[in-house]
């Protein structure tokens, strides 16, 4: 008897195909050796500014660098497997560009609007910084439907924490700014689900990267970044979360991990190693 093959197969055995029209199949492994423990990657500069449509067809992405997949959270609430995840990477001197390429599960929306709860749905997330010890950090989270949830967090004293990455309760709690009323100002997002994929893009503008700063556009140098995806499986009445992060950090807890971020180093042309 022949077996019926699951979302998860399919998307698995289908991907050949998916980089081909994504322009991905000659996209070369970007990533370079941990530093402090956490992944990195080198970014290529953007020759053609991708569309931020979720076309699959867009062939800015072409040369864009490929996370191969995220991994499992620490202490997850479920058993089940994160679904396929693919994340890629450009820059210009006004955006940073990250692409979503997510197979498995059909999303759930949860709630709609914009700084609503996405999370208790399925979301993909960027949390982003320019400074090399985390002092501010941005999470922008983005649902099927294409709502937005962006925070801003910023830490005034010497970060405390636990031995798995996150901020001690006392320190997330009274020490730790959180601002949900602050929007990415110029923050562009598309979000679509077709044939079994879902595809996110952001354009997340350098002005915003460097606020309160005198440099307004992105150049040659490293942000700290983390990318992830919850999905809900299970009963719509009680579901379960499966999260997978580039940078593993415990589950539920992204936002009060900034030094678990990793690293971007955003690369001109002339700068790129050759294969």
């Amino acid at each position: 008897m022949r077996k019926a093959i699951t979302p998860v197969a399919a998307f698995l055995l289908c991907l050949p195909c998916v980089l081909m029209c994504a322009g991905l199949v000659n996209a070369r492994d970007s990533a370079f050796p941990p530093v402090d423990g956490r992944p990195g990657i080198l970014v290529p500069h953007a020759d053609k500014r991708p569309l931020i449509s979720a076309d699959f067809q867009d062939p800015a992405w072409t040369a864009a660098a490929v996370v191969a997949s995220l991994l499992p959270s620490y202490t997850p609430q479920s058993s089940a497997r994160p679904s396929p995840t693919k994340v890629l990477l450009l820059w210009d001197r006004s955006f940073l560009y990250v692409r979503f390429l997510c197979g498995g599960r059909p999303p759930r929306n949860a709630q709609a609007g914009r700084d609503a709860d996405l999370y208790l749905g399925d979301v993909v997330e960027v949390f982003l910084s320019r400074f090399s010890d985390v002092r501010e950090y941005f999470e922008i989270q983005v649902s099927p439907a294409n709502d937005v949830l962006d925070l801003r967090f910023a830490m005034p004293e010497a970060p405390e924490f636990q031995s798995d990455g996150v901020l001690t309760k006392n320190y997330s709690l009274h020490i730790l700014q959180k601002d949900r009323s602050w929007n990415f100002a110029k923050l562009r997002t598309a979000s679509r689900v077709s044939g079994g994929l879902w595809v996110v893009d952001m354009a997340i503008p350098a002005r915003e990267i460097f606020r309160n700063s005198p440099q307004t556009e992105l150049r040659p140098g490293w942000l700290r970044a983390n990318f992830l995806r919850y999905e809900w499986v299970g009963a719509r009445g009680k579901p379960s979360l499966v999260s997978s992060n580039w940078s593993v950090v415990r589950q539920g807890c992204p936002q009060i991990s900034p030094g678990s971020l990793g690293w971007l180093r955003l690369v001109a042309a002339s700068d790129e190693p050759h294969p």
